[in-house]
């Protein structure tokens, strides 16, 4: 996977940042997940 700089439509660096937010949106609830049932 690769992050386009330059040379590339906007709507599709659009869609990488909207991927990536997402991916680490999904991390940040998997370690909250792993962290409660931790605690318990």
């Amino acid at each position: 996977m690769f992050l386009p700089m330059f040379g590339f439509p906007c709507a599709f660096g659009l869609l990488d940042v909207l991927w990536y937010l997402c991916f680490v949106h999904l991390l940040c609830v998997f370690y909250f997940f792993f962290e409660t049932c931790c605690k318990f």
